[in-house]
């Protein structure tokens, strides 16, 4: 968990470290290679991306009344797209997956 206010004493089933760039001094080397999912907000997002090689994004095709996004200039940028996969069942979600540009 990335937060800057928690207090790791009271967390418990988590390991709670105060940036997203202090990842890497949290795993030991059997850890790295190991999948790391950033869940937002905008602010990690925004760190974790320069530090992605992949993103697995859900696309919501509705409007919503809010103030924060996902850095969508950032990803375009960076990124391109690998896979989009598309549910029977509703037209509202797309899943997509984009790989860093080489």
């Amino acid at each position: 968990v990335v937060s800057s206010t928690m207090d790791p004493a009271n967390i418990t089933n988590a390991t709670v470290i105060k940036s997203i760039h202090d990842i890497s001094m949290k795993f030991d080397d059997e850890d790295f290679g190991k999948p790391v999912f950033l869940i937002g907000g905008e602010q990690i997002f925004r760190a974790g991306l320069s530090m992605a090689d992949r993103v697995l994004l859900t696309v919501i095709n509705k409007s919503f009344d809010c103030d924060r996004f996902f850095p969508t200039d950032l990803l375009a940028k960076r990124f391109q797209v690998n896979k989009v996969f598309t549910t029977d069942t509703t037209n509202d979600l797309r899943f997509v997956e984009y790989l860093r540009k080489r």
